[in-house]
């Protein structure tokens, strides 16, 4: 008699409840994230026009500050293994220059000294302000951040786009900018790569936003390539307005000076 179906037989057991959501959701952004690094073309040009800010800016808030904190994870690891030994290589070069002039004895002693008093101190400061108060405070100054290029790149695209033509959209939304910058944050988890982690987010994050820009509002890479680079643009532009302002100030002081 067949009392019930053999334990081979029974499906794997699931997460129940709020850890079934929690699953489900973890596993879901890092499917998402394959597919951002991997499949980008496909990605944004799959994407919902109703996907909405919620979703795009939660994903880039949490990518973001993953990709910071274990950033600055290795980054204290290293520190605990490569300063110290600079310290004591420095420290040896110190010992041996003090051998050579004796009279400065005194004053080496006094400022080691004061070097052993201030270093917890100061180890813990630098600790802080070059790690934990960025780590903290990410979430808030990437949103902003995000705010900022939405809005320069929302504006490079209304002068670039025209709506409704060659398959463009009917409308060039800033809510469509703000998910094509939230998903391209997905290049933020390259920060976890030691020392180029940084230039790899930047380079990768860029071609991610050119993608995005392309496919969401079906236009050329060429003008792809300037709206997603506006915001830098905009920046290089300001910098060199600044320098000319300057270098022509500069010039009519020297006229003046010569003709008067």
């Amino acid at each position: 008699m067949n009392s019930g179906p053999s334990p081979e037989a029974l499906p794997p057991s699931q997460p129940q409840g709020a850890l079934s959501f929690v699953w489900k959701g973890v596993r879901n952004y890092f499917l998402m994230t394959r597919q951002l690094l991997t499949h980008p073309t496909l990605f944004f040009r799959n994407l919902p026009a109703d996907t909405g800010s919620i979703g795009p800016l939660t994903y880039a808030l949490i990518t973001h500050w993953l990709g910071t904190a274990i950033q600055f994870t290795w980054l204290s690891w290293a520190g605990t293994r490569v300063i110290p030994w600079l310290k004591e290589q420095f420290g040896k070069l110190f010992i041996a220059a003090n051998d050579i002039g004796q009279d400065l004895d005194q004053i080496d002693s006094l400022g080691r000294h004061a070097q052993q008093t201030l270093l917890p101190f100061q180890e813990k400061w630098v600790s802080w302000a070059m790690g934990v108060a960025p780590v903290l405070l990410d979430p808030f100054t990437h949103i902003l951040s995000l705010v900022i290029m939405t809005s320069l790149v929302w504006v490079g695209a209304r002068l670039l786009i025209t709506p409704g033509k060659n398959g463009a959209p009917t409308e060039v939304r800033f809510e469509s900018a703000l998910q094509i910058l939230c998903f391209a944050s997905a290049a933020s988890v390259l920060n976890i790569v030691p020392v180029v982690g940084t230039g790899l987010e930047t380079f990768f994050g860029t071609i991610l936003a050119i993608i995005g820009v392309r496919e969401v509002w079906k236009t050329s890479s060429f003008k792809a390539i300037i709206i997603a680079l506006f915001p830098k643009l905009i920046l290089i532009g300001a910098l060199l307005s600044m320098v000319g302002a300057t270098l022509f100030l500069l010039f009519q002081w020297v006229i003046s000076v010569f003709s008067g």
